[in-house]
């Protein structure tokens, strides 16, 4: 049964939010969150809060992901989505039935003509649809609708195929009946039909499968034990098409202990995962560490040559370019790759997660290239939305456009995560550097033509997020003077104070300072008196200050120094007698029993005590503090 998108009157029309290109002609486009009805009877509404974009067509021109939200305003569901630029957003739909999560998507041929396959879970249970135009009308490929607890996916790039007939191929594992399986679907014919080459790995041995090329090789990783600290080890697998398949471990970066001279793959352990391939199958990529003492993940390309039906010969190894301040246990991880594998897209941990994109073209690994979008297109103007992309999960060339194109995710201003599409011409790399400008009271991702160095006021470091900069700051002065864009190293005079990275003299001094009578004024460091100062950085609204100061006591109710008939008067307002009731204001002159309510003759005889008489500056010696 084929249901049209255009003849559905519960699809909303959404609008492309996308940004306007800059002089490289490169954009970035926010995808809307989808909302409308989600079964046929309209009687279930969706409304998109979150969204991701998880997998590319082959052809830059398809996005699938998913839409995170509620249905009828009460109940936390997800769809799937599928979306290009002319035709917005819209649900996978065949059969009464809608997928849940779309994780994959590729073209194949079927009688000559091209056909958009999509894979993802369709309440829980795998599922492929089929559409042979574009996604504006599908239909029902395969639904798995029994005999299956549980059924897993991969994080992206889950089906593929080379394009030039029916045969493609997805993945999936299971966790049911004790097993934990590996599955590589094999598919041809329309309707499609299935052939699943699979390996049973044991209950509690953690597997997953990642992604699969167009010629039936799969990556993932698997434990090989079920405790839960034992690392994964890499794990590739080709189909047959038979019902069995051929899997093994591969190699990672590290080397084994106590080997000399290493050569690949036969002395390196298999420590590490395997995230993406290449549609081709010539390329795989994941993360592995590269010293036997060091458990640190490294991202990583692998070469491998077709040895179908069994699994790939292995031929070189090399790990990916990183920015010099990424940090953490692991480094960055790729999540995918294009046709060919000359392009691969994932994130580097550079304090947060940060989206990449690497260029591999050049034949020698030490000419490969990386690049943070969200530094790119800050230094462009064009985020928008966007606070920051995080992940890049799928990348693909269009050819017709001439532009490379990344699909993935990212944090909003409001808080909320959104679904991005980049697209970059071929003609923009290699892109300039980014780095951290560094200025008075602030810093921004720019081009180094962007930010000149200007002496004291404005700095440029390649390469480099502002939050790693340690770009220089205000120097709070002991006399109470401050200097802006000092750094902190430099900050090192008899009673100066480094205020941080990016502060400015117009704020970083300030703090809270007692002068007196229960009141609070903000004031430089070393301006207000030490015994005062409540500290750089607080608030007199947060603050209690007592009644007496360095220079004022309780009894000085008008702060001249003195305490005399100006006093007095004051005093004599707020004094109560007996009954209960101090005023706003006067609660300075309940001072023998503080907090007793009163203000009384035994406040008053403290009061005497402290008089000086008129312009006489000081403290009566009789005065208690």
């Amino acid at each position: 049964m084929i249901f049209s998108r255009g003849g559905v009157c519960w699809m909303t029309a959404l609008t492309l939010l996308a940004l306007s290109a800059g002089a490289s002609g490169a954009t970035l486009t926010e995808i809307p969150t989808w909302s409308g009805y989600v079964d046929l009877n309209q009687t279930s509404h969706f409304v998109g809060q979150n969204a991701q974009a998880l997998a590319i067509s082959p052809d830059g021109k398809v996005i699938v992901g998913q839409s995170d939200g509620q249905v009828n305003e009460t109940n936390d569901y997800s769809i799937g989505f599928v979306w290009d630029e002319t035709n917005g957003v819209r649900l996978a739909i065949a059969g009464g039935w809608s997928l849940t999560t779309a994780l994959g998507v590729s073209t194949r041929k079927v009688n000559g003509t091209p056909e958009l396959v999509v894979q993802g879970l369709a309440s829980g249970y795998l599922a492929y649809i089929t559409s042979a135009d574009g996604g504006l009308t599908w239909e029902q490929g395969y639904r798995m609708m029994s005999g299956f607890a549980a059924v897993k996916t991969g994080a992206a790039n889950t089906v593929s195929s080379l394009g030039v007939d029916d045969l493609v191929y997805g993945i999936w594992w299971d966790d049911t009946a004790g097993d934990d399986g590996l599955k590589i679907d094999h598919m041809t014919g329309s309707p499609i039909t299935r052939v699943v080459d699979g390996k049973n790995v044991p209950n509690g041995y953690k597997t997953s499968v990642q992604s699969v090329s167009g010629n039936g090789i799969a990556v993932g990783r698997r434990k090989e034990s079920n405790q839960s600290e034992a690392p994964y080890s890499i794990y590739i697998g080709q189909a047959t098409g038979t019902g069995g398949g051929n899997w093994g471990y591969y190699a990672g970066l590290q080397p084994k202990p106590g080997v000399a001279n290493p050569q690949w793959p036969t002395d390196y352990t298999n420590i590490g995962e395997a995230w993406a391939i290449s549609i081709d199958g010539t390329q795989a990529f994941g993360v592995s560490p590269i010293a036997a003492d060091d458990n640190t993940l490294y991202p990583f390309r692998l070469t491998l040559t077709s040895n179908a039906p069994a699994k790939p010969n292995a031929v070189a190894i090399h790990p990916l370019p990183l920015y010099p301040d990424v940090a953490g246990s692991s480094r960055g991880y790729v999540y995918g790759a294009n046709y060919d594998g000359t392009w691969a897209v994932g994130h580097n941990n550079r304090g947060l997660e940060r989206a990449v994109l690497w260029d591999l073209r050049d034949a020698d690994p030490a000419n490969w290239k990386v690049y943070d979008l969200t530094a790119y297109f800050g230094a462009l103007g064009q985020l928008g939305n966007f606070v920051r992309l995080d992940r890049a999960y799928s990348v693909a060339v269009d050819t017709t456009s001439q532009e490379v194109v990344v699909a993935g995710r990212g944090g909003t201003v409001e808080g909320t995560v959104r679904a991005f599409v980049a697209r970059i011409p071929l003609s923009a790399f290699p892109l300039p550097d980014t780095g951290a400008c560094c200025m008075i009271g602030s810093c921004t991702s720019k081009f180094a033509a962007d930010c000149p160095n200007i002496e004291g006021q404005q700095s440029w470091t390649a390469n480099t997020l502002c939050i790693n900069a340690s770009c220089p700051g205000a120097c709070c002065h002991a006399d109470g003077t401050c200097s802006d864009f000092v750094a902190a190293d430099a900050c090192v005079g008899e009673g100066d104070i480094a205020r941080g990275a990016s502060t400015s003299c117009a704020t970083a001094c300030l703090g809270a300072c007692c002068n007196g009578q229960n009141t609070c004024v903000q004031e430089n460091y070393g301006v207000c008196p030490e015994a005062d100062f409540k500290g750089i950085g607080t608030d007199c609204a947060n603050e209690t200050c007592p009644c007496s100061s360095t220079y004022h006591v309780w009894a000085d109710r008008d702060m001249d120094g003195d305490v005399d008939q100006e006093d007095f008067g004051l005093f004599q307002e707020c004094f109560t007698g007996e009954a209960p009731g101090v005023a706003p204001g006067c609660e300075c002159f309940d001072h023998v029993n503080p907090g007793s309510g009163v203000i009384d003759e035994f406040d008053l005889n403290a009061f005497e005590d402290c008089v000086t008489g008129p312009a006489v500056v000081g403290v009566n010696p009789n005065c208690e503090p």
